[in-house]
């Protein structure tokens, strides 16, 4: 399912990587659409992506399931919401030095980033102001 009309967009989808990167560039072309900034495309993009890896390498342990993102322009600010319904864990570095880094690089993107994870699923609100931009 994919719907983008004006300032709303979503997909639902199955949570695989090239449904990740159909995702990435239909939310990228919605948001220059609706005339948001390229700064804020590029980190929302990024940070949207990065929340979408995350689904697909640690929500389902292997079986198959579905994200959710659901996306708003409204007046000066821009909401992106990722979800799943897969099973929650608790972030853990890796012990290598070049894993386990997405909520930082995702907390770096957006101006503000809310985590709710419970044992039916994630879901990641990101924010961006657009005002005077």
């Amino acid at each position: 399912m994919a719907q983008a009309s004006g300032s709303s967009f979503a997909v639902r989808a199955e949570a695989t990587p090239a449904k990740v990167a159909e995702t990435r560039n239909r939310l990228r072309d919605w948001a220059i659409e609706n005339k948001v900034d390229a700064q804020t495309v590029n980190d929302m993009v990024l940070a949207t992506y990065e929340a979408l890896a995350n689904v697909v390498e640690h929500a389902y342990g292997g079986r198959t399931g579905v994200f959710l993102v659901r996306a708003l322009a409204h007046r000066d600010q821009l909401i992106v919401r990722v979800q799943d319904s897969g099973c929650w864990t608790t972030p853990k570095r890796a012990t290598n030095g070049l894993r386990g880094r997405g909520i930082e690089l995702m907390k770096a993107l957006a101006q503000q980033i809310d985590v709710r994870g419970a044992e039916t699923g994630t879901e990641i609100e990101l924010r961006w102001s657009t005002a005077d931009v």
